[in-house]
């Protein structure tokens, strides 16, 4: 099922148990497996903290269609600079369950393969700009930044190579700490300066930037997920490594259920 998978890399990694698996589903309140639809499915998750159904919508000329993807039955597909995207208003889900106001922790999470990088700071995940927090490419170069608080922190990863990776955000008050991972790997961490800031007037764009016009992604974007927490670093390896397995968040939270499995 996996497609194209990872920095060329020949990984055989286990299937991971649900003894492994346990507390990973803790607090997700958003995610999209874009399983043939653009649909929120957190709620069916167990464990999950999501309170709405953050459905997304094609927006701004976005066609609505689904890449191959990574995982199961499809992902979210881009085609580059005006080309729209795909959205959800503003729930208290999309920012980790705070609505409006200082974000107290989140992690946000996707698999994102470029076709391109053909613009500056193209969107991934995001919800706006200044103290609105956003994943995207670092200006131009070829690697990505999360912008979780006191501005963007950039891996060094090379991600322009037309392959699957892996993209983790975190940020917590409580620890006064921010972390990118690229590829189950910390990239950089540091403390939060200023703390995420939600605003409530803007949604949820996968594939592009509300409060920044013309950063669509060219490319696929597959598990997107927003939790309420910080993820460690050992859960971000365990879903990265689930992933090299073949298994998405859902897999990996509920072996059970996938209906897909080969």
């Amino acid at each position: 099922r996996m497609k194209n998978l990872l920095l060329g890399a020949a990984v055989s990694v286990g299937l991971i148990g649900i003894a492994q698996a346990a507390g990973v589903h803790s607090g997700v309140t958003v995610y999209y497996n874009f399983d043939g639809n653009l649909n929120d499915s957190a709620g069916s998750l167990p464990g999950n903290a999501n309170t709405n159904n953050d459905n997304l919508v094609p927006a701004s000329g976005h066609a609505g269609n689904l890449g191959g993807g990574l995982f199961g039955g499809g992902s979210y597909l881009g085609s580059g600079v005006g080309t729209g995207h795909a959205e959800a208003p503003f729930s208290p889900d999309v920012d980790g369950g705070t609505n409006g106001g200082q974000v107290q922790a989140i992690t946000v999470q996707w698999w994102g393969r470029a076709n391109s990088l053909d613009t500056g700071w193209q969107a991934g995940v995001a919800r706006g700009e200044g103290q609105n927090w956003r994943f995207h490419r670092q200006g131009g170069e070829q690697t990505m930044a999360w912008q979780g608080g006191g501005g963007d922190i950039h891996g060094g990863a090379n991600i322009n190579d037309g392959q699957w990776h892996h993209f983790v955000g975190t940020s917590d008050v409580a620890s006064n700490t921010r972390v990118i991972y690229i590829d189950g790997v910390v990239q950089k961490s540091e403390g939060l300066g200023n703390p995420i800031n939600s605003d409530t007037g803007l949604p949820l764009m996968v594939g592009e930037n509300p409060q920044a016009d013309n950063r669509e992604w060219n490319g696929e974007i597959d598990d997107v997920a927003i939790w309420n927490r910080a993820l460690s670093e050992a859960e971000v390896q365990e879903i990265y490594n689930a992933g090299l397995a073949g298994n998405s968040l859902g897999d990996l939270i509920s072996p059970s259920e996938d209906t897909d499995a080969d």
